[in-house]
Order: C-alpha cells, then sequence, then structure tokens
C-alpha cells in the first residue's frame, strides 16, 4: 500500500501534468506557511521537490519532481496534492456535533464567507455554517487580491460566497449574546474562534 508520500508525489505529479489543459481558480485565501507545515506533516519531507524536465518515449517533455535544490512546485499546487490526503483524514464538518473535541485541531467546513460585526460590532469575517458562526482571525495578506479591497471600512459587508474552507480551531464552540447596541439581535449565538488555512470559493 501507497504511503502518504507517495501519493501525495504521485498527486502532484498529476496536478503539475493536468496545468497544460486545466486551470483552477486560485484560492481566495491561503496561507503558504500552513500549507507547507501540513505537506512536511504528512510526508516528511521540509519542502516539496524541485521542478524538472524528463521526456516520455515519444520523446516529448514533460515536468517531472526531483529532490535536491532547484525551483519548486507553486504552493497552490502542493494544496491540491495534498487536498485528497486532507479529505480522508478530515471529514467535513456539517453539524454541530462533529465538532465536539476538535479544539487544536484542522477541520474542513462548507459555508457562506461573509462580513460581520459579530460579536461585539467591529467588523469581523466569518464562515456561516451548520448554525454556527465561524470567526475567522485571518491576516489581510493572504487574501487573494479579488478579495483585500473589499477588507476597507464598510466593504466588508459587500462580501458574501459560498466557500469550503481548511482551518485551525483555536477552541471549542462558545455561546455569546449578539446584543442590540452592537449590531446585533438580543440573542444568543454559537461561535467558533479559527485560523484559516485555505479558502477556496464553492461555487
Amino acid at each position: 500500500m501507497d504511503s502518504d508520500l507517495d501519493k501525495i508525489l504521485k498527486n502532484l505529479q498529476e496536478v503539475l501534468e493536468n496545468t497544460r489543459t486545466k486551470v483552477e481558480a486560485p484560492p481566495l485565501y491561503m496561507d503558504q506557511e500552513g500549507v507547507l507545515y501540513l505537506f512536511q506533516t504528512l510526508t516528511g519531507l521540509s519542502r516539496p521537490p524541485s521542478l524538472g524536465t524528463d521526456y516520455n518515449r515519444s520523446g516529448t517533455p514533460r515536468i517531472s519532481l526531483e529532490q535536491g535544490p532547484g525551483l519548486e512546485p507553486p504552493i497552490h499546487l502542493v494544496y491540491q496534492a495534498v487536498l485528497p490526503i486532507l479529505k480522508k483524514k478530515m471529514p467535513l464538518v456539517s453539524k454541530a456535533e462533529d465538532l465536539t473535541g476538535m479544539a487544536h485541531e484542522y477541520a474542513r467546513i462548507r459555508g457562506v464567507l461573509s462580513g460581520t460585526r459579530f460579536p461585539d460590532g467591529r467588523s469581523n469575517l466569518e464562515i456561516r455554517f451548520a448554525d454556527i458562526r465561524c470567526l475567522l482571525f485571518y491576516t489581510r495578506e493572504k487574501f487573494s487580491s479579488m478579495i483585500q479591497p473589499l477588507l476597507q471600512n464598510d466593504r466588508y459587508f459587500s462580501l458574501e460566497c459560498q466557500v469550503e474552507a481548511l482551518v485551525y480551531i483555536q477552541g471549542p464552540v462558545q455561546k455569546s449574546i449578539f446584543y442590540h447596541h452592537t449590531y446585533g439581535d438580543d440573542k444568543e449565538h454559537a461561535w467558533l474562534p479559527s485560523v484559516p488555512v485555505v479558502i477556496k470559493s464553492d461555487v
């Protein structure tokens, strides 16, 4: 049976070959250091293999993977190669019960990315799913150039899109009242503190 390392390197080779004919939309958000950490954890390698060139039997050149210093594959392609393994190890969270005991772990979620003033009236970003507000402790520069202009002043609230995300959960589900004087509804809401690693459009 192939190890995670073998599977990821095979996936990476296929991803590189497919870039000639298939172009995937770039992530809305990507923490490159976070993706590299997951790659290191799953493969035991300190860095992705470098890119090289070899030839098939007909003499046609193709991209190859080589150990040693050199140009590394773009990190979003490394993530594509790692994702099938992550999907097996981290099932998609679809309800609150799935989060039981998951503090300080990675989770895959699918929901709506939007601006919010929860919980204290300040501008924040959240992913709403399964009646939970997943508050994002993000780094603005890691958002794509398409999203960054919206992260200014009240333009937060023009942002709303369906996404799938890989996040690091910083603590258990909590409950807080979203008070009226902070733009809320005076009702109790369940929320989750998290750090995003990758956010991709799910349209």
